[in-house]
């Protein structure tokens, strides 16, 4: 199995409260839909751009959910401890550290994401479970039938990171 990192309370409660309250509102969500907001933000903390949200058709491009000022405020935050874990996870991807990207995806109750490996841009891939309180986890396996696979069990607050490696680190 391809190496990964478990967080708990990774968000300071602050951040943790406001990205909740970023999504609380589930209505307007088809129970196997999605919707994904997109913020980047480059190395030296310039806002790139922010939008969504985007949905599963493609459909319903807007301004970010998050302002400028909060993307700043958590890039800020959390970028050194994200360096400190890419470093220790693939420390010969630490030059290629260009932007960080924060995404909020919301998924309806019954959707679930296909298996697939993130794009070799992203670098340090990390999934923070905010709502419900309880739910299913992220199935990680070393090929696209999820054979030989584990779950990362559902916790609010906790963090899953890992760094994508195309046709490796294969999860939903």
């Amino acid at each position: 199995m391809w190496k990964y990192k478990t967080i708990d309370n990774f968000l300071e409660k602050r951040h943790f409260d406001l990205l909740c309250s970023k999504i609380k509102d589930m209505k307007g969500i088809h129970p196997t839909s999605w919707k994904r907001w997109v913020h980047q933000i480059d190395a030296n903390g310039k806002m790139l751009y922010s939008h969504g949200p985007i949905t599963d058709d493609g459909k319903d491009l807007a301004p970010g959910i998050l302002s400028d000022e909060e993307v700043i405020d958590i890039f800020n935050t959390y970028n050194s401890r994200f360096l400190e874990i890419l470093s220790e996870l693939a420390p010969q991807k630490v030059p290629l550290y260009k932007s960080s990207g924060i995404s909020l995806i919301l998924t309806g109750p019954k959707k679930r994401y296909p298996a697939h490996t993130d794009v070799s841009s992203q670098i340090l891939s990390t999934v923070i479970y905010l709502n419900p309180e309880k739910n299913r986890g992220t199935i990680i396996a070393d090929n696209k039938e999820l054979n030989n696979s584990t779950e990362i069990e559902w916790k609010q607050n906790r963090g899953m990171i890992f760094c994508g490696e195309k046709h490796v680190t294969w999860h939903d």
